[in-house]
């Protein structure tokens, strides 16, 4: 992908390894910004078994994006073996750093 640019792994001293990924992307909403920065964090956990199962937690933080200072969205996924192919699951929760009542009164005019 063009415009990615993915740090090396880095072994922490709780049992996890993480690295920051850097990207730029094209939006393409018409009232939108017409790019974002984003940087994610991913955190390998200690739980994860090598060839077996992957728990890996994803930190995003968008930039140029309207209200992004105000959440996060982080990822959760599970990547794990069974009966010799691959299930993926994820779920993905946003993080509000400032009440989301502020979205409401002005989406609501």
């Amino acid at each position: 992908m063009p415009g990615l640019e993915a740090g090396e792994w880095v072994d922490r001293p709780d049992g996890t390894r993480s690295r920051e990924v850097f990207m730029n992307l094209t939006l393409t909403h018409p009232m939108g910004p017409k790019n974002s920065s984003i940087t994610e964090t991913q955190t390998l956990r200690a739980e994860t078994v090598p060839g077996e199962v992957y728990f890996v937690d994803v930190d995003t933080v968008n930039g140029g994006i309207p209200y992004a200072d105000s959440f996060s969205v982080v990822l959760h996924f599970c990547i794990s073996k069974v009966s010799g192919s691959a299930v993926f699951n994820t779920h993905f929760p946003l993080h509000f750093f400032r009440s989301s009542s502020r979205f409401l009164k002005e989406s609501r005019g």
